[in-house]
């Protein structure tokens, strides 16, 4: 399983881990750590979760996230490090996680920068055009 569970680490009811995952601590003074993960949370495979806050009720942590901050209940959090992507007004059945599916906000970014390019490209194009048109009409001898 290679489960790590940090000493100080405080676990809710109907809690899931998948493999690999790792409740850990950021220091190593003998005081409260390590998370505190609330009811119905679900962790996907491989993800960190370090230091002392709380993953709240309901909240989901997608495969290989690395946590270092507090997750608000009913939240879902994906990546390095781990930020919010969705956030349901009300909880969801655990069952509903399907780690393939998550979104991914890098390839959003990523995705409104190329449409934003592609955009400037066409207004680039358009005022070339005018541009043209213009020049012909003052000098015709062009």
């Amino acid at each position: 399983m290679e489960v790590v569970i940090g000493e100080t680490a405080e676990i809710g009811d109907n809690v899931t881990l998948y493999h690999g995952v790792t409740l850990g601590g950021v220091s190593l003074e003998r005081t409260k750590r390590h998370p505190t993960v609330g009811d119905n949370v679900v962790i996907g495979s491989g993800s960190k979760v370090l230091g002392p806050f709380t993953a709240g009720e309901n909240s989901r942590i997608g495969s290989n996230s690395v946590v270092v901050k507090e997750v608000p209940s009913t939240a879902t959090v994906v990546g390095i490090p781990g930020k919010i992507v969705m956030s349901h007004d009300k909880p969801q059945e655990k069952t509903d996680l399907e780690h393939g599916k998550l979104p991914d906000p890098e390839a959003k970014a990523l995705a409104c920068l190329f449409d934003q390019v592609r955009e400037l490209e066409c207004k680039f194009g358009r005022l070339a055009t005018e541009h043209g048109e213009l020049k012909q009409r003052l000098d015709p001898g062009i």
